[in-house]
Parts: structure tokens; sequence; C-alpha cells
């Protein structure tokens, strides 16, 4: 399996490659609800003298984020442990397709590729993204809900 695996990924592009090893990685069984989909995890390392003016970007362009991509999970920082000038952006996709979709159409907005990225990158040293499929039969096993679900326990 692995050997035809391999020769498949060598004959497709990046990107369909990326694809077949997702799935093939994925631990998800079909279910009858949607396809748990794919998480991206972003997180962009800053200059720690930049760090506040980066902040404050990401909020004043945050409606045009989330109106651009409504796959935003969430925006984290580190409080305590790891690299403490780090920010990390957690979407959520259907597939790779439907990732590659939203970028290339947000790509295309002037205010968003020609203003906040460029300003946006005066303050960042490193960035990095993963992408992780969901371990459903995990979750359903342990009685938990999808990831898609998830919500803060009530108080």
């Amino acid at each position: 399996m692995l050997r035809e695996l391999k020769n498949s990924l060598l004959r497709t592009s990046a990107h369909n490659a990326l694809s077949q090893c997702v799935r093939a990685l994925s631990t998800a069984a079909p279910t009858p609800r949607a396809a748990p989909g794919v998480y991206e995890l972003r997180t962009y390392t800053l200059k720690p003298e930049g760090q506040a003016q980066y902040m404050q970007m990401v909020a004043e362009y945050g409606d045009l984020r989330k109106r651009l991509n409504p796959n935003l999970l969430g925006l984290f920082t580190t409080e305590v442990g790891g690299c403490l000038h780090q920010m990390k952006h957690l979407y959520h996709y259907e597939d790779l397709n439907h990732r590659e979709q939203v970028r290339k159409s947000m790509s295309k907005v002037k205010e968003w590729s020609q203003e906040y990225l460029p300003k946006s990158r005066e303050f960042v040293a490193h960035q990095e993204s993963m992408l992780f499929v969901e371990a459903t039969s995990c979750h359903t096993a342990a009685g938990i809900p999808s990831a898609v679900d998830f919500v803060s326990p009530p108080k």
C-alpha cells in the first residue's frame, strides 16, 4: 500500500499529493453527517517589538478577514509557556480544494492583498502552517463532539 501511495504521489501535483496524504493519514471513517474536513493552524512568530502593532492590525482588519474567510474558528496568543510573541489562526475547510478556493479569492481582494498583507508582513519574523484531519473515530469512541461543534464548557 505504501509503495502504491508513493508512486501515486510522484505522479500528481503537489496539491493532489497533499490531498492523498490527508486521506491516507485520516482515521476518520465515513459518517452520515458532513465530512469533518481539514483544519489549518497558521502560526505567526512576530518580531517582539512589533507584536502590539500586529495585534492592532489583526483587530482593524477583523471584519474583512471574517467576510473573506468565514472558516476562521479562532485567533490565539500564548500566555504561558512556549514562544510568547506568536499568534495562531485556526481555520476549518471542507477539503483542500475548498481551502485553495478561499485563499485564491482572498488574494483577488485589493484591501486584503495590497493593504493588509504587505503591512502585516513588516511585523512577522516567521510563519508556518499545519494541516490536520480530525480523528473522528476517536471522538466517537470517547463520546465527544466533532471539533467543528466544540464549545466552551458551561460555567
